[in-house]
């Protein structure tokens, strides 16, 4: 080294030193001179040895300073190379000097050839250029020392774009000259899909919480409101910006607002909790002073070192409103059961007693305690009910409409009252039916009363009918004269011409014996009416097909009207409805409505038509309709003996009242403008009870 072969020329200077400090001892000539100025050399080449210690040790020093140098280099590099993010090192101008492979990797380009030398700004998406050299111009002209995490859009080597974190910070001079600049590139992509995923989140939250029907309200440790739904808003008549920043117990009634901060705070302290976490009943104050229920439920939230409170809030008015309503409706029910005059029966799935009201003790004689839990059809009815009952109860709880039943219950007494039944299924908030509800009318004395009532009416209409055969005996008399007459005049003819001339033909006679058979058929038909109208209507029920039993009759009649042009026609429901009567009986009112509309149309074109219908009150109704003329206002077709035909007796739609009557039914007719005629009759499914 240099420092080594100068340190050797001082030690050979020294030794030449030497000699010649012995060559001058040895000659003597001029010793003295010789000697000072050796000496002079010998100190300067000592000075001279301790400068080149000196120069020796400033060497190593440099030497390790430029080995620090090289390690500092080569970790700077290493970590530029390995950084994570991309790195770029640019001129004052932003043209690009270095770049590392990170940077390469985003941008997508070979950083030698499509990197270096090339201005940053033409990576940088178009729109956002403008803004990219605002910023470049000033950290260029010292306006400002560093950029920090810019969002910027690169358009990378394969047209592609990826969003950036551009940061910058600028390098100077000894003269605090802008020198360069150092970009920093990091990859937002993911961070960008994370904010959008947090405000598309914080967006269906605050919809969620704007839109949510029960009041959401935050506020912080010392009771502040910090955010106020819409529903808030409604429920306490306050706006949001009335409310934001206020305390909370703006939200209370006077008497509670005091206690508001010491709850808060002993919450804070110790933990113990009287809403937080529970919920419970809590009076509010709306903005107009009004003071009403709320469910309040409060959570704790923690944000970072920030404790916040979330209230949920749901006005209970109208839920005690609707409870109140129910306790009244409830006392309401509860006093009906209770002074009801009928029996209300609650019985289980099974037929077991649960409950029933105090006129059922009244009548029964029993008291609840005593027979609850107990079978009622064992307990209560009569072993002839017990069967067809237990039918009707298997109806019933299988929600089948059964209605108006009547059977008999027995008393602790013995004795036996009939009850009216009306049933209705008792059901679970799921709909399974749970039992049965039952309201018994006691219709004992009404039953009693009804049969009083019959057995009067039946001594009514046979007073009414002995006034009737009276009157008929009188016409009978008036219209058999008439006939008789005919008849004795026809016989003495006969008798004439026999004792004239015995020999005259048969045939001569002909004539005359035709006139007495027809006033004798005559007298027939008057005497079977007089005797179906002075009977007494006894009836042999049984089940009727009632569209059976019309087509029958319409089948006979049909011949008739169809040589009149006369359309006789049945209109039948989709499921009839059974009916229990005398059939016979019912042949003779109809032969006689169809007989009569046939005479009344005469001759056609003219329609009779027979329609079946249910009606609600368990019954059937048959109307008769024809296109006849009809019949006038003051024309009472029931009355006997009130006709509207020539040769009419007045005595047929008189009978078929007595049997409809005998049926408990009613007939009824009406006339159709601009003509025709409607009979009505109604007759009850069950037959004459």
């Amino acid at each position: 080294m240099a420092h080594d072969t100068f340190d050797d020329q001082i030690t050979a200077a020294r030794r030449h030193l030497e000699a010649l400090h012995e060559t001058a001892g040895i000659s003597g000539n001029g010793h003295h001179l010789l000697q000072a100025a050796l000496t002079e050399l010998g100190n300067a080449l000592e000075e001279l040895h301790v400068t080149a210690a000196e120069l020796r040790a400033q060497s190593d020093e440099l030497a390790a300073s430029r080995d620090s140098t090289d390690a500092q280099r080569q970790r700077y590099e290493h970590l530029f190379e390995s950084a994570p993010d991309g790195y770029l090192v640019t001129d004052a101008h932003g043209v690009i000097e270095a770049a590392n492979s990170a940077a390469a990797s985003l941008l997508r380009c070979d950083r030698s050839s499509l990197l270096v030398g090339k201005p940053l700004a033409l990576f940088v998406a178009e729109e956002q250029r403008r803004t990219f050299r605002t910023h470049l111009n000033r950290l260029q002209e010292g306006r400002a020392d560093r950029l920090v995490d810019w969002e910027v859009h690169l358009q990378r080597h394969d047209g592609t774009t990826v969003a950036v974190g551009l940061s910058a910070a600028v390098a100077r001079g000894p003269r605090r000259q802008v020198t360069g600049l150092r970009w920093l590139l990091r990859d937002i992509t993911e961070r960008t899909r994370h904010e959008a995923a947090l405000r598309d989140s914080e967006a269906r939250l605050r919809a969620i919480v704007d839109t949510a029907t029960d009041g959401i309200i935050t506020i912080n440790e010392q009771g502040t409101v910090e955010s106020f739904n819409a529903a808030a808003a409604r429920l306490f008549g306050y706006a949001a910006e009335e409310v934001i920043g206020q305390h909370v117990t703006l939200l209370m009634p006077a008497a509670y607002r005091e206690h508001h901060d010491d709850y808060i705070a002993t919450y804070l302290r110790t933990g113990q909790r009287k809403v937080i976490g529970i919920g419970r009943e809590v009076p509010g104050q709306r903005k107009d002073g009004t003071i009403f229920p709320l469910d309040l439920a409060v959570s704790e939230v923690h944000l970072g070192n920030r404790r916040m409170f979330t209230a949920i809030a749901r006005d209970l008015t109208a839920r005690k409103q609707a409870e109140e309503a129910l306790r009244r409706e409830r006392d309401f029910a509860e006093s009906l059961v209770e002074t009801a005059q009928a029996i209300v029966l609650v019985l289980d799935t099974e037929g077991h007693i649960v409950r029933f009201n105090p006129f059922m003790e009244e009548i029964s004689g029993y008291t609840l305690p005593e027979v609850q839990g107990r079978d009622w059809f064992a307990t209560f009815l009569p072993e002839r009910d017990r069967e067809p009952t237990r039918g009707l109860f298997s109806r019933a709880i299988s929600d089948i409409h059964v209605r108006g039943n009547v059977n008999s219950i027995v008393t602790k007494s013995g004795a036996e009252r009939d009850i009216e039944w009306y049933s209705k299924t008792l059901k679970d908030a799921h709909g399974g039916v749970i039992g049965l509800l039952s309201v018994g009318l006691d219709i004992t004395e009404r039953k009693q009363a009804e049969a009083k009532v019959r057995e009067l009416q039946k001594v009514a209409q046979q007073r009414e009918r002995l006034a009737d055969i009276g009157a008929i005996t009188a016409q009978i008399v008036h219209d058999l004269g008439n006939p008789l007459a005919g008849i004795s005049m026809q016989a003495q003819l006969i008798l004439r011409r026999a004792a004239r001339d015995e020999t005259q033909p048969v045939s001569t006679i002909v004539k005359p014996v035709q006139r007495i058979l027809a006033e004798v058929h005559r007298l027939d038909t008057l005497s079977k009416e007089f005797m179906e109208f002075s009977r007494e209507q006894r009836l042999e029920v049984k089940q009727v097909h009632l569209p059976h039993l019309l087509h029958e009759i319409i089948d006979l009649w049909e011949p008739v009207a169809a040589a009149r042009a006369i359309a006789l026609t049945l209109e039948v429901p989709h499921e009839p409805p059974a009916l229990a009567a005398d059939s016979e009986k019912l042949r003779r009112v109809f032969d006689n409505l169809i007989k009569n509309a046939i005479e009344a149309i005469d001759t056609g074109p003219g329609r009779i038509t027979i329609q079946i219908a249910r009606l609600a009150s368990a019954a059937v109704c048959i109307s008769l309709t024809d296109t006849g003329p009809g019949i006038a206002d003051t024309v009472e077709v029931f009355r006997l003996f009130e006709t509207t035909k020539t040769h009419g007796s007045g005595i047929g739609l008189a009978v078929a009242k007595q049997i409809v009557l005998a049926h408990r039914g009613t007939i009824e007719v009406a006339r159709i403008d601009p003509h025709g005629t409607v009979f009505r009759i109604e007759l009850p499914c069950a037959g004459p009870i």
